[in-house]
């Protein structure tokens, strides 16, 4: 058990977040408390914030940090593929109960302020288009998905009018950003 710094409660360790350089390896807030004091904190002093890290990247040689963080993140994957995918696996494996959990928060927020018949009309919905063309560069492929034209991670819902029919190519590429920021 230890003691938060900021709310005073006594919690069990797996509460705190690790930090290498504090005597006992764990941060002095919760992890609640700390992410409730980052968000605040960004709130009130974001753009100030990135803009510190975007300068500090600069200065350290990375030059238009932002614009090529994308191209390196993708760089780094495609050349430790393997072992990125073993470790995720492994995760998923030894954490079925945090995956679980991830996996309910989706699905909750699928279906967040849809009715019975909002469900429903989805359904029918993803059967209706399910032979149409790639909504983004109209091509038919083989492997086609239901994508959210407003992405769930953007606060889109499941609802009929949100879903529209992509290659997986073109729903790879657009992830989570929306349509219109997606470059076809």
């Amino acid at each position: 058990m230890k003691t938060c710094s900021r709310c005073k409660v006594s919690k069990p360790l797996e509460s705190y977040s690790k930090l290498a350089s504090s005597r006992d390896g764990l941060q002095s807030k919760c992890k609640q408390c700390f992410s409730e004091y980052n968000r605040q904190r960004y709130q009130a002093k974001g753009e100030e914030i990135r803009a510190k890290v975007n300068a500090r990247a600069r200065r350290l040689g990375k030059d238009l940090y932002e614009k090529y963080q994308r191209e390196y993140l993708k760089e780094y994957y495609q050349k430790n593929k393997e072992r990125i995918n073993k470790r995720n696996a492994e995760y998923a494996k030894n954490n079925r109960e945090v995956r679980r959990g991830i996996k309910a928060r989706y699905r909750t927020q699928l279906v967040q302020g849809m009715s019975a018949l909002d469900r429903r009309k989805s359904t029918l919905h993803r059967k209706r288009i399910k032979d149409n063309p790639c909504y983004y560069c109209g091509r038919y492929r083989t492997d086609m998905h239901d994508d959210h034209y407003y992405p769930i991670g953007l606060g889109g819902t499941d609802h009929w009018f949100n879903i529209v029919r992509a290659c997986s190519e073109c729903n790879f590429k657009k992830s989570k950003r929306l349509a219109r920021d997606f470059i076809f």
